[in-house]
């Protein structure tokens, strides 16, 4: 896909999202922005399970 995280964004999908070159920081973003869209329940959901990995 090519031209930077946001440009890029809002075509990702999870098996795309692995293909593309991102930095760490990148990712970082990414994923604090994905997190951003969740409900209270669901981030509780979320950290509950990392935490638990």
């Amino acid at each position: 896909m090519g031209g930077g995280l946001f440009t890029a964004a809002p075509h990702l999908d999870a098996r795309t999202v692995a293909e593309e070159p991102f930095t760490v920081e990148q990712r970082a973003a990414l994923e604090l922005a994905n997190e951003a869209t969740f409900s209270e329940a669901e981030l509780e959901a979320y950290r509950k399970a990392r935490d638990e990995v």
